[in-house]
């Protein structure tokens, strides 16, 4: 098995990678009085950002069909991930979505195969779930 995958599909290792936990309040205010925050807990979301400083073609094409083409082919921009916790060290899997902010960058073509650099791919969890904090 895979420490990276998007819906089944292993994905290539990233260079780095990091999980952010995103923690969600909602209708946060604070006291009049002493200025003390008040904001109710909703839960906490990972955020995965995977980075590839170098990847070649078959590799790229990888990322690109499980990440970006599947939301066409699926007709949803939700994704089952799995990765690996950098907080925790501990392998995580989520219900997240497709970020619209996926940029890749055609660092060359060698002998005719693509290669770019500086990948960055961001996986937002949808909530409703905070299992992956106990997996």
């Amino acid at each position: 098995m895979a420490d990276f995958e998007i819906n089944g599909v292993a994905m290539p290792r990233p260079s780095s990678w990091k999980t952010r936990p995103r923690v969600m309040t909602q209708d946060a205010e604070r006291l009049i009085g002493n200025g003390r925050l008040i904001a109710p807990y909703l839960q906490t979301v990972p955020e995965t950002e995977w980075v590839y400083k170098r990847i070649k073609a078959a590799d790229y094409d990888i990322l690109w069909n499980a990440y970006i083409k599947a939301c066409a082919t699926n007709k949803s921009i939700e994704h089952t991930v799995k990765t690996l916790d950098s907080n925790t060290g501990k392998s995580i899997t989520y219900t997240g979505y497709t970020e619209n902010n996926f940029e890749a960058a055609l660092y060359r073509i060698k002998n005719g195969e693509r290669i770019y650099h500086n990948v960055v791919v961001t996986i937002v969890g949808v909530g409703g779930d905070d299992s992956w904090l106990t997996s």
